[in-house]
């Protein structure tokens, strides 16, 4: 009798304490840095939250939040790590992880997980954590993107957007909208899209919904110069030939794209969800509403958001792991993402179980775009070679969006230096 009361009252001390041994006595504190930005309040909110309620289940564990803004935020990390003082955890982009994994800086988590641990995650966000079949994030949250349109302009031309995924305009049903909108002096532009800034990667999902790609199957080859590729191309490049949207919106552009379409300038904007709060606040004299990305032979969206990572430097690698996982838990996920206006990467988060503060009904179709993400534009953008690569892209398309280059030249172009970065060692 003696032992049964001495073996429970062991288990409920061990939950008690949120201990991550199974037996021996509770472990020493623990310190782990926490390296990450953010960008809005909504995001360091949740960042406090869910840190106060790790430790309160682990109490043994201390996170140190090690927040600070987007800018520069990889060149800091690299002098940390080069300085021997890399941070424990880390956020990172998921165009970052095959960078930062081919050079042996985040901890290869593979065999550190359950067997079906990854099966509640979306693929595509799960290919992009993964780097030569071995895992090294957990995918933490993602953002894609969609149409914006001004209601009030839609209403007055009796335009219904579509409201389901599968009723998603072809693009000649999109650009005939565009057209329309500036035919009718509604707007001055049809619309915009968000890849200035140099966010040539955004371009990918026209590529991909016209049946192209920039990598083969097995990412060793280059396939963008394509009769698919060319037909994505000529299609974006009449965007700008016909007037469609602002000349100062090419992937190297730096205008106020939010403000163009809160001002009533542009008719739509293609863009993420990350833009709403603005709109709420910014955009007073019409209503808006979103409808799903335009559809080729296949439809597709853009691959945002970011992962928690593990750096392979830490001296505390289980503590940080368990800290990346509790993260990834199905209630936390939620919890960050509902008030960091970001999409869920796993697949029982689906739209209707999430209770967004701002425009429920808008997010939650940025949720179901979401579900589009190509597989392997996924695994694309993971690749190490990506920082490269989108500057190639951005260059060519930057020419033919503004010079007037030839689609066919640009292509060649873009298929030669890609050629070029991938026989590079990575």
């Amino acid at each position: 009798m003696f032992k049964k009361i001495l073996f429970f009252g062991i288990i409920f001390c061990m939950a008690l304490t949120g201990s991550l041994e199974v037996w021996g006595k509770a472990p020493a504190q623990v310190t782990l840095n926490f390296a990450y930005w953010a960008s809005a309040s909504g995001e360091d909110a949740a960042f406090d939250s869910l840190v106060a309620k790790f430790q309160k289940k682990y109490p043994n564990i201390v996170i140190n939040k090690q927040g600070g803004p987007f800018k520069d935020y990889y060149t800091k990390l690299e002098t940390r790590i080069a300085g021997n003082d890399a941070p424990d955890i880390t956020r990172i982009q998921y165009q970052q992880i095959g960078r930062y994994a081919s050079n042996g800086v985040l901890l290869n988590i593979t065999n550190k997980l359950g067997k079906d641990y990854n099966q509640d995650f979306n693929p595509a966000l799960w290919n992009a954590v993964s780097y030569r079949n071995a895992v090294y994030a957990i995918p933490h949250h993602t953002d894609t993107l969609a149409v914006f349109y001004n209601k009030t302009f839609f209403d007055q031309l009796g335009i219904k957007a579509p409201d389901k995924l599968e009723n998603a305009w072809t693009w000649d049903e999109f650009l005939a909208v565009a057209k329309r909108l500036k035919k009718e002096n509604k707007a001055q532009y049809g619309f915009a899209v968000n890849w200035i800034y140099g966010n040539a990667y955004r371009w990918l999902p026209f590529l991909y919904q016209k049946g192209g790609a920039v990598l083969s199957p097995n990412l060793k080859k280059c396939v963008i110069n394509s009769p698919e590729a060319l037909d994505a191309l000529k299609t974006s490049a009449s965007f700008f030939k016909e007037g469609l949207v602002p000349a100062g919106t090419s992937v190297k552009g730096t205008e106020n794209l939010n403000m163009l379409f809160a001002t009533g300038v542009t008719g739509m904007l293609i863009s993420g969800n990350w833009v709403i709060p603005y709109f709420e606040q910014n955009m007073t004299n019409y209503s808006y509403g979103v409808t799903y990305m335009p559809r080729g032979k296949a439809m597709a969206s853009d691959l945002g958001g970011n992962a928690l990572a593990v750096l392979k430097k830490s001296k505390h690698p289980k503590e940080a792991l368990a800290f990346v996982k509790f993260m990834a838990e199905e209630e936390n996920m939620k919890e960050f993402v509902e008030k960091g206006m970001f999409l869920p990467v796993r697949n029982s988060l689906s739209g209707d179980k999430m209770n967004y503060a701002i425009k429920p009904d808008l997010m939650r179709l940025f949720v179901n775009q979401a579900k589009t993400i190509p597989n392997h534009m996924a695994k694309t953008i993971s690749q190490p070679s990506m920082t490269k690569i989108n500057k190639v892209l951005a260059d060519e398309l930057d020419l033919v969006f503004t010079q007037g280059k030839d689609e066919k030249e640009a292509l060649k172009t873009m298929q030669s230096q890609i050629e070029r970065i991938l026989k590079e060692k990575n």
